[in-house]
């Protein structure tokens, strides 16, 4: 996680300074060049370059020069990854180390009462709603690999505690983690329009299952 976390500060980094632009597709440029253009001290761009290069992303072909691999010229091409990996690294990776950030409030919901706030604030940002979009879209293809992911984790180890789910309009894993552990409680928090029908007892509609009944809906509009 530590490594992780790490390489989303790199890329946030380079993308505060543009760093990826002044490299070229099919070619090479010293270090040193590379500092002048984006303004930033070489030894620190030698650093992040190095470290990003551990994740294949650029290398050095030689020492002191810099190069794209295929990974981050995709970042080139396809500004959307850029953008995806921006929203990770300035808003999920922040939130997913402050617990408080999903603290539990006073009706019960898991969520804090800035929560909500914070959301509708960033959603009005146009930089922040197209990092999100990109996010969303690059994650799309994974949603089954997820499902699968979520089957091999030990939910019953975490007793009697709450589970937060942040996505779309779909809410089939939050309904897998209830069947799985009967003690967890599940929040999820959706963007797009959720269809009243989907038994999802924090809508009010008056789901009495087992399951349903520890599962809470938070709506947050685009």
């Amino acid at each position: 996680m530590a490594m992780q976390n790490q390489l989303l500060a790199c890329l946030k980094w380079m993308g505060e300074y543009q760093i990826i632009a002044y490299i070229p597709l099919d070619d090479t440029i010293s270090l040193e060049e590379l500092a002048n253009l984006a303004d930033v001290p070489e030894h620190t761009l030698s650093r992040v370059v190095r470290m990003t290069a551990t994740a294949g992303f650029l290398h050095e072909p030689q020492l002191g020069h810099v190069a794209h691999t295929s990974l981050s010229l995709s970042f080139t091409t396809e500004l959307s990854h850029f953008d995806a990996a921006m929203f990770l690294a300035n808003k999920v990776a922040p939130a997913s180390l402050d617990p408080a950030f999903f603290s539990h409030d006073q009706y019960g919901t898991g969520l804090s009462p800035q929560t909500r706030p914070t959301f509708e604030m960033l959603s009005q940002e146009p930089q922040f709603s197209r990092q999100w979009q990109a996010y969303r879209h690059n994650m799309g293809s994974a949603r089954s690999q997820l499902a699968y992911l979520s089957s091999l984790l030990n939910w019953h180890s975490l007793g009697d505690a709450s589970v937060v789910e942040i996505c779309d309009n779909a809410t089939t894993l939050a309904h897998q983690i209830a069947q799985t552990s009967p003690q967890l409680r599940v929040t999820v928090q959706t963007y797009d329009f959720t269809p009243t029908d989907t038994g999802l007892s924090g809508l009010g509609n008056g789901e009495k299952d087992s399951y349903g009944a520890r599962i809470a809906l938070w709506h947050i509009k685009d």
